[in-house]
């Protein structure tokens, strides 16, 4: 019992992180979120495991959408890839509601990553339970994860895998070299690619080519393994990096367009603050692009003092590298402001590393945090396991985890939009979604403004269970599928409406929208109130087609009923309409 008191007490606390990390969340996790209900990645993210749930109960394939991009369908794997951590999420999604199932997630999320660092500091701190609970409580309350997890993307959230490959490369090095820390280390590798297949990058950039330089001389018992775990995890891993670079060689894939769209204009470049405590200033990369102190601290020390006698191996090194090319592709005083020498930007490393094949699609930088957090999580393990008296061991992990705690809190409340809504929105389903859901039968809606961000509101999907023309793709045209961009330019009616938000977007007269619409099928149009469009023009616009809206109290978009409008601008269609009811 004694023995278990020390992880169980390590969960405790890092429950009680959770609740201080992701407050007032715990007030109403039920009914709200940590996010603003609409946010595109927060949408897809929230809806997802509910689709692969739903779709499983119902023994369908879950890698379809049909009803989305209606009716041309989806492919989730296709299109989004990185499924793992929505598959492990499923069974929350058979038992809870969607909004707690989610943040249920999160929390078993955040203790997931806490277990894979337990075992990292119990390794690395020479079995001392201190150091178990130093680097379990830096990888389960690390403000990076939290807020990958808050804004809709578990996949990022998730560092377990990655922190167990870690481990096991870090134990061949070490001279651990054995067919089941091959296997298991291997098992890891595929895993962390399943669930964010750039971690995977991640590892294979960084961390196996530190690996070999600490193997160094050669060794013929470790090179061996460390080449099982590269063909275990390349064994496991083809069922899923074949499709994608099939679908990569297609120039009509959404891979292939989305490296185009990463590699063009719309690249950006950000650089990375390195602590929240001195540079409070709320920069638009926000809180997981910031490096809090007491991780930089530990990466330094690590650096500095050899990782105390080199226990931690090449971690603090793995640590330091992934700081660096954190901060993008070249030097920058602030997100989207590069330095410049007689015009020509400053390069940093990452800019050769974007050229590797797939990584010239990678735009976040700052993702490669989640290497340093890992690194700083096994250099808290070796410091804490420095001190002789267990008294002054669990006061070291104590500081360390509470400085992660504080500066974590406030990094998480330093947001790009200053609005209570960024740390608690409530979650309230629209009455006509809820009409929706209950209503027997198929009622097609489409979305307007075309392909804009909040046109990906994929998250009500789950409540009113209807075919939608947008999904997870829409707030950029290159992950809309092909065939949906040629059906939508093909038909007169969907291309007049796709432009219908720019300036010269006026429909040609004479084009009867309506009749054109329920040609196609849809029974319901949806014009989304959204801020960085001309609203009232749009829906002037929309409104000289149609006619006047649905009256629908305290929804966030305007909704026209096509049998309405097409019985209302064709008085002949009238009794017949009344008679298919």
């Amino acid at each position: 019992m004694r023995r278990l008191l020390p992880p169980l007490a390590t969960t405790l606390v890092c429950v009680g992180a959770a609740v201080i990390l992701s407050w007032p969340l715990a007030t109403d996790p039920a009914g709200s979120v940590r996010e603003t209900v609409l946010s595109p990645d927060a949408s897809v993210g929230r809806w997802l495991p509910g689709h692969l749930a739903a779709r499983i109960r119902a023994g369908q394939n879950p890698f379809q959408a049909p009803d989305l991009y209606w009716p041309d369908g989806f492919d989730l794997c296709g299109g989004l890839h990185n499924l793992g951590v929505d598959l492990l999420l499923v069974p929350l999604y058979l038992v809870f509601a969607p909004v707690l199932a989610y943040n249920v997630g999160s929390l078993l999320i955040a203790l997931a990553n806490a277990a894979a660092g337990w075992r990292l500091g119990r390794t690395l701190g020479q079995g001392r339970p201190e150091a178990a609970a130093a680097s379990a409580l830096v990888l389960g309350c690390s403000a990076f994860a939290w807020y990958e997890a808050m804004a809709g993307r578990h996949a990022q959230a998730f560092l377990a895998p990655m922190t167990l490959t870690l481990l096991g490369l870090w134990e061949i090095t070490r001279g651990r070299s054995s067919g089941r820390t091959a296997v298991a280390t291997g098992v890891a590798l595929a895993v962390t690619g399943y669930c964010y297949w750039f971690y995977a990058a991640f590892i294979g950039l960084v961390a196996v080519p530190l690996a070999l330089v600490a193997t160094l001389p050669p060794r013929r018992q470790r090179w061996l393994t460390l080449a099982g775990t590269l063909v275990v995890a390349l064994v496991l891993a083809t069922p899923g990096v074949v499709p994608l670079l099939a679908a990569a060689a297609s120039p009509d894939s959404i891979v292939r367009r989305g490296i185009e769209a990463g590699a063009g204009p719309f690249r950006a470049d950000f650089s990375l603050h390195l602590t929240g405590l001195f540079w409070p200033a709320a920069w638009w990369d926000g809180p997981s692009a910031r490096l809090p102190f007491v991780v930089e601290a530990l990466v330094l020390s690590g650096l500095v003092l050899g990782a105390l006698r080199r226990r931690a191996g090449f971690l603090p090194w793995l640590a330091g590298i992934a700081v660096i090319l954190a901060l993008g592709e070249h030097a920058g005083w602030y997100a989207h402001s590069p330095v410049e020498i007689r015009g020509h930007r400053v390069p940093l490393p990452l800019a050769l590393g974007v050229r590797l094949p797939l990584l010239e699609r990678f735009w976040w930088p700052s993702r490669l945090l989640a290497l340093t957090w890992v690194g700083a999580a096994g250099v808290a393990a070796v410091a804490v396991s420095h001190p002789s008296r267990p008294r002054k061991r669990w006061l070291l992990a104590a500081s360390i985890v509470s400085l992660v705690v504080l500066e974590g809190t406030l990094l998480l409340r330093q947001r790009d939009v200053p609005s209570q809504d960024r740390l608690l929105s409530r979650v309230e389903v629209p009455a006509f979604f809820e009409e929706l859901g209950r209503e027997p039968g198929r009622w097609p809606l489409l979305q307007l403004p075309f392909w804009t961000v909040n046109n990906c509101a994929t998250f009500w999907v789950t409540w009113h269970r209807q075919p939608l023309d947008g999904g997870p793709g829409c707030q950029r045209t290159a992950f809309v599928p092909a065939a949906t961009l040629r059906r939508v330019e093909a038909d007169p009616v969907l291309s007049a409406l796709r432009r219908l938000h720019e300036p010269d977007g006026e429909p040609p007269p004479g084009l009867d929208v309506a009749a054109g619409l329920r040609r196609l099928g849809y029974r319901y149009v949806l014009l989304w109130r959204e801020p960085v469009i001309d609203g009232p023009l749009l829906t002037r616009r929309v409104v000289s087609l149609l006619g006047e809206p649905m009256h629908i109290e305290e929804a966030p978009f305007e909704v026209w009923d096509l049998e309405t409008s097409l019985t209302a601008s064709n008085p002949d269609a009238r009794g017949r309409s009344a008679a298919g009811r």
